[in-house]
């Protein structure tokens, strides 16, 4: 059992508290008080930094977190055909269940079309507001390499300085994807090199343990870094905002649902041959990490941490499949430039941001 559970009240409920803390301030807040000077204030410098401080904890040791896990995982499978078997396999769980969630939010966008109850104001308001961040993406999107240039990039000129354009988007390839490929050369190259790679190996392992000691660290902080988070968010869209994306935001909760308890759960129970209910019970903070924080990156630490200490998992296969289906899921959300099947001129962006104040 996990330390965050022995001590009172477990995480995965501070961290729900706080969610409906943050979003229950911001709103009477917003109604209130409006756009007072002081309330903005309050929520940019204040609210939103105590949530960007636990962020920046968390996407501090990502990078690092990334490199050991998969180095100790290959490192630790050893069989290069058995690396390349659960490869394989990775890919093709992470092209089917991606591919159910775009047939579902696709379905659901067709067939509710949320976007149609808002009336040519209220569109034109949200266009004016969000529109500058829709363009930059859609312009970014556009530039985007071509799929040779993409293959390519995988194989990192300078590993270093992938790493640290990884998570900001200003590496000169693939970023994560280019940080993973080295590791999974380094993990494979330490498998032929015999008792060389021991002493390595031990520095890596020292140096995994000093980063989930990290991560304990920062996930302290989570219920009140989600609050703030929640509260800066609800306090720039407002109830008025949030009234008119209605439409939408029962469209998200109901593809998620479905997804969830349809998708995975059958998932869970054919293929993993798991009790669904008991599964999604054990990483609760998981999926409130991910609800609260709307980013990839900064709840893989947690979901590598929580499928250690709760799942108890084989630590080389889950890590290297965590990692793996972390980067592909973001990999092909990066590759989406523009949705407007259930906006009628909305564009993706947008929506993309009004449900969650993270788009990494």
């Amino acid at each position: 059992m996990s330390e965050t559970k022995s001590r009172g009240l477990a995480l995965h409920w501070r961290i729900l508290i706080g969610l409906a803390i943050g979003a229950v301030a911001g709103l009477v807040c917003k109604q209130w008080l409006g756009d007072s000077p002081g309330l903005k204030w309050f929520s940019e410098n204040i609210a939103n930094t105590i949530g960007q401080i636990f962020l920046r904890l968390i996407f501090m040791v990502v990078i690092p977190l990334v490199f050991c896990a998969l180095t100790l995982g290959v490192a630790e499978i050893g069989d290069v055909r058995k690396l390349g078997r659960l490869g394989l396999m990775t890919f093709l769980m992470t092209l089917l269940f991606s591919g159910a969630s775009v047939m579902i939010g696709l379905g659901l966008a067709n067939t509710l079309k949320p976007g149609t109850s808002l009336s040519e104001e209220s569109r034109e308001r949200l266009k004016e507001q969000f529109t500058k961040d829709a363009d930059d993406k859609i312009k970014k999107a556009d530039s985007s390499k071509g799929i040779v240039a993409t293959l390519l990039d995988i194989i990192p000129r300078n590993p270093l300085q992938e790493a640290v354009g990884a998570l900001d988007g200003s590496s000169p390839g693939s970023g994560l994807l280019g940080v993973m490929f080295f590791s999974l050369c380094m993990g494979v190259a330490l498998t032929t090199i015999g008792d060389k790679a021991k002493p390595v190996l031990a520095v890596l392992e020292g140096f995994y343990e000093a980063i989930m000691a990290i991560i304990r660290t920062a996930m302290a902080l989570a219920p009140l870094g989600v609050a703030g988070l929640v509260f800066y968010a609800t306090t720039l869209l407002g109830f008025d905002i949030i009234r008119l994306l209605a439409g939408y935001v029962v469209a998200v909760i109901l593809g998620l649902s479905i997804h969830m308890f349809v998708v995975y759960s059958i998932a869970i129970w054919v293929i993993a041959k798991r009790n669904p209910l008991t599964f999604f019970r054990d990483i609760l903070e998981v999926l409130v990490t991910a609800f609260g924080t709307s980013s990839s990156s900064a709840t893989l630490p947690t979901s590598i941490r929580v499928v250690d200490d709760n799942l108890k998992l084989n630590r080389k296969i889950s890590h290297f499949v965590l990692t793996i289906g972390s980067t592909a899921n973001q990999m092909a959300q990066r590759r989406i430039k523009t949705v407007r099947l259930c906006t009628r001129g909305l564009p993706f962006s947008f929506w993309h941001k009004s449900s969650g104040w993270i788009s990494r």
